[in-house]
């Protein structure tokens, strides 16, 4: 686990909150985040190399 979400968890889990729960989540939204950032930049590259 990369120290940086290391210390995120722990931060939820001593807040009494579901740790893991949020944890997995807050990994799904950034995941989700950057494939949509990524799939946005392939298509503004595809359209400028069509030009």
């Amino acid at each position: 686990m990369h120290k940086a979400n290391q210390v995120d968890y722990e931060f939820l889990d001593r807040t009494g909150n579901q740790a893991e729960e949020q944890y997995n989540s807050i990994g799904e939204d950034v995941e989700g985040d950057l494939q949509e950032y990524i799939t946005g930049c392939c298509r503004t590259f595809k359209k400028l190399n069509t030009l």
